[in-house]
């Protein structure tokens, strides 16, 4: 119980993290016409694909601090860290009215995926036993 409250709140700081790396991408652009859906669509995948990096590399270094005995608990933590990533933009776009916006973009996904082999990767890299 105690290991699972550890991964949820070191999820949470995943996540606020992330949203700050986001906000650094984010104001690089130049925003010309931010009305214009198309254009919105393209900037929100952009800073999605552009964060999928840096939060891929900051995932494999809290799971290397968190150290995982095995495999499959690098997989728990991997698939609880994506999932808290998922849940979180997904309350985000109701609140705000954009999940089309969000879960649209083939950069969303990106991110995701980037998360959860962040956090896998280090169990293959430093070869843990998978059991």
């Amino acid at each position: 119980m105690k290991r699972i409250l550890k991964d949820l709140l070191i999820g949470l700081l995943i996540i606020v993290i992330i949203n700050v790396i986001q906000l650094g991408i984010t104001l690089f652009f130049q925003n010309p016409n931010i009305d214009d859906l198309a254009v919105r669509s393209h900037y929100v995948n952009m800073m999605f694909l552009i964060a999928s990096i840096p939060s891929g590399l900051l995932l494999f270094i809290i799971t290397y601090f968190r150290k995982p005995k095995t495999k499959m608990e690098s997989a728990q933590i991997a698939l609880l860290w994506t999932f808290m990533f998922l849940m979180s933009y997904f309350l985000i776009g109701i609140n705000n009215d954009t999940l089309n916006l969000i879960f649209g973009q083939i950069g969303f996904y990106v991110l995701g995926f980037a998360i959860f082999l962040g956090s896998f990767l280090y169990s293959v890299v430093y070869k843990r036993p998978s059991i």
